[in-house]
C-alpha cells in the first residue's frame, strides 16, 4: 500500500513537471549565484570601509580644528561638520552586506548577529587601513571637485571661514613682496573681493604664510566695508590641501591658540579711534572664547 502511494505521488510530480515544462537548472548556475553573492558582500564591505575612512578623516581633522573661531563650543561645531552622508552610507552598506551573505549557499546557517559583527568588523578594519593610506581624505576631496552638490570638508571649511562680518577670511595675498614697515597688504578673498589689510600685529611666521601666495585663513576685524579694509590679528595655514598627521594637526591647533592668547592681556584703549589696533584684536570672538575656557 505504501509503495503504491509513493508511485502515485511520483507520477503526479512527473506529470506536473511535464505539464509546466520545467527544465533542470545546471549546477554551475547555483555556484555562480553563490560566488556573485560573496562578491557583492565583498563590494559592499569595501564601500563600508571607504565610508569609515572618510568618517575617520573628518573626525581626526576636526578634532584639532580651531573651532573657537567659528562656533561657540565644540559640540555645536561637530554637529555641523559630521559627515552624515557617509554615516548613512555605512549603515546602508552594512545592511546590504548582511543581506548578501545570507543569500549565499550556506549563509542561512549563520546567525544574523554573527554576520553583523563580521560585516562591521571588516568595514572598520578596512576603513582604518584606507584612512592610514590617505584614501578617506582623497575620496572626500575628489568628490568635492567632481560633484558640485557634494560638500567636501575643504568646501565646508571655506564656507566656515569666509565670513567677513564675523572677522574671518580665506584667500591669498596679492603683493607677495611683503614689507614689515609698510604694515599693510592687498588681500584677495575667495569671493574675489580685495581687502586693504593691516598686518602690524602679525609675527614673522604669519607674514611668511602670506608671502607664500597660497590660501590662508585670517582672523581679525573689518574696519571698513567700502572700500574694504580689514585688520588681521592672526594668520593660519590652509590644512585641507594635503593629508595631515595627528602630530601636525595638534601642532597647528596649538599654534593657532597661542597666537590668539597673545591678545588676552592687551589693555583696551580708545578702540573707536583705533589708537590701539591690538585692543581691537583683544575683543574678537575667538580670544573671548579662549579666555573663558
Amino acid at each position: 500500500m505504501e509503495d503504491k502511494t509513493k508511485n502515485e505521488l511520483r507520477q503526479v510530480v512527473l506529470d506536473k513537471i511535464t505539464e509546466n515544462e520545467v527544465q533542470p537548472i545546471p549546477r554551475i548556475m547555483f555556484t555562480a549565484l553563490d560566488v556573485l553573492m560573496w562578491l557583492l558582500w565583498m563590494l559592499t564591505t569595501l564601500f563600508g570601509a571607504l565610508a569609515v575612512a572618510v568618517v575617520m578623516f573628518v573626525v581626526q581633522s576636526r578634532w584639532y580644528s580651531f573651532y573657537e573661531a567659528t562656533h561657540e563650543d565644540f559640540f555645536t561645531f561637530m554637529i555641523e561638520v559630521l559627515p552624515y552622508l557617509w554615516i548613512f552610507v555605512l549603515v546602508f552598506v552594512i545592511f546590504l552586506s548582511i543581506k548578501h551573505i545570507r543569500h549565499t549557499k550556506s549563509g542561512y546557517r549563520y546567525p544574523v548577529g554573527l554576520v553583523l559583527v563580521v560585516s562591521v568588523t571588516s568595514s572598520l578594519f578596512g576603513g582604518l587601513v584606507l584612512h592610514l593610506m590617505g584614501v578617506g581624505f582623497g575620496a572626500d576631496r575628489w568628490l568635492g571637485l567632481v560633484i558640485p552638490a557634494y560638500e567636501s570638508q575643504e568646501r565646508m571649511e571655506r564656507n566656515l571661514w569666509q565670513q567677513p562680518q564675523r572677522g574671518l577670511l580665506v584667500g591669498h595675498v596679492q603683493n607677495k613682496d611683503l614689507d614689515k614697515p609698510a604694515m599693510a597688504i592687498l588681500f584677495e578673498d575667495i569671493d574675489g573681493r580685495n581687502w586693504d589689510m593691516g598686518v602690524s600685529d602679525l609675527n614673522e611666521e604669519e607674514l611668511e604664510f602670506l608671502a607664500a601666495g597660497s590660501n590662508v585663513r585670517v582672523v581679525g576685524q573689518v574696519l571698513r566695508i567700502s572700500p574694504p579694509k580689514f585688520y588681521a590679528c592672526a594668520v593660519f595655514p590652509w590644512t585641507f590641501d594635503n593629508p595631515r598627521t595627528i602630530s601636525e594637526l595638534r601642532e597647528t591647533r596649538e599654534n593657532m591658540i597661542s597666537r590668539m592668547l597673545r591678545y588676552q592681556d592687551t589693555k583696551i584703549t580708545d578702540i573707536d579711534n583705533k589708537t590701539s589696533l591690538s585692543a581691537v584684536c583683544a575683543q574678537i570672538a575667538p580670544v573671548h572664547r579662549l579666555h573663558f575656557q
